[in-house]
């Protein structure tokens, strides 16, 4: 029983030494596996807070576009909530995932924020200039009208050629582009040429090259606000884009890890089970062949006695079997030696 359970016991070491290497392997897939899918699981919260960031960026444009074309207070009033929420969104964003999406990036989506929401405000305080203007050249136009349609001025400005201006200075404020520019300022320049000196047409006059200064300038802001607002687009593009670029290459690399993890497992594991099963087999092999040997006649051979093996107590007790055997037949051979000599004595 002893022999028996120490046997066992030396076997099972080396059975444990041939599972347990397939089994590292397959652990260490496994927890390889585990950080990378919940590495795919952080990502995915940082893509979601990209795409918050994106879709903020977006309503930000939609009432940028609302606020340029009807340049009203209420519409300023929706454009700058929406620039608040996307500021709130960036500021609550812990320091962590800023680290970890992109520290430059965020510093950079910062400030082109924060230029944005001045550039908004500016140009909204240029618009109630622009407004200012407006009403000042269609009352200095009405102006003009008036003098003309009651034949105050002696000049040779006739009434046609006034409602002319008027249809041309409405037609730059409505349309805002080079072909009205063109044509108001050159119905200006016609205006000097008719009439070099007019006092009546000074005050409007004055008031359109105001109005000409003032909507260059205001293009030029609102040049500097949609480069701005492209400035943000870019940044939460790009983080977004890089945040399922990443995810991408999580997976790709989980893919390859669990394939080097079973191509490892196919071909060392049955290796590793065949090695291990030699080592179990080979000491009994070795006694089944000292034994067959014995069988045809050698008993002088013996079991080779190693510390390590699972066959040492057996080995111990085959020779000493064959000791005692090998003792047996030695005094057999002097006891039939002996008879053969007390035989020969009874002849004689």
């Amino acid at each position: 029983m002893k022999i028996t359970d120490k046997l066992q016991l030396k076997i099972w070491h080396k059975m444990i030494i041939g599972i347990a290497i397939p089994s590292l392997i397959v652990l260490a897939g496994s927890l390889l596996t585990y950080g990378y899918i919940k590495n795919v699981r952080d990502r995915q919260s940082y893509v979601q807070i990209a795409d918050d960031l994106k879709g903020h960026v977006l309503e930000v444009r939609r009432n940028e576009k609302n606020f340029l074309l009807h340049k009203g207070e209420e519409y300023y009033r929706y454009c700058q909530d929406a620039v608040n929420t996307f500021n709130n969104l960036i500021n609550k964003t812990s320091p962590k995932i800023v680290e970890e999406i992109g520290k430059e990036d965020f510093l950079l989506l910062k400030r082109s924020s924060q230029t944005y929401s001045g550039l908004i405000y500016d140009l909204y305080v240029h618009y109630q200039r622009e407004a200012e203007i407006v009403e000042k050249v269609r009352g200095e136009g009405r102006e003009l009208e008036t003098v003309i349609a009651k034949g105050k001025h002696t000049g040779e400005l006739s009434t046609d050629f006034i409602f002319n201006l008027r249809l041309l200075e409405k037609n730059y404020m409505l349309f805002r582009d080079k072909v009205s520019f063109k044509k108001l300022d050159a119905a200006l320049t016609q205006i000097k040429n008719i009439v070099p000196i007019c006092y009546e047409c000074v005050p409007y006059i004055e008031a359109v090259q105001n109005l000409f200064a003032i909507y260059k300038k205001g293009d030029t802001m609102v040049t500097d606000l949609q480069s701005a607002g492209n400035s943000l687009e870019e940044v939460t593009n790009k983080i977004a884009a890089g945040e399922r670029q990443k995810i991408s290459s999580f997976i790709t690399r989980t893919l390859r890890l669990l394939l080097i993890a079973a191509v490892l497992l196919c071909i060392l594991g049955p290796f590793l089970v065949y090695k291990t099963a030699n080592y179990i087999v080979a000491p009994i092999k070795r006694l089944a062949e000292i034994t067959r040997k014995i069988a045809e006649g050698d008993i002088t051979l013996r079991a080779p006695i190693r510390e390590h093996d699972e066959t040492f107590t057996l080995a111990v007790s085959f020779n000493t079997m064959l000791d005692h055997l090998q003792l047996t037949h030695e005094s057999l051979a002097q006891s039939m030696n002996l008879l053969r000599e007390k035989q020969a004595l009874l002849v004689e």
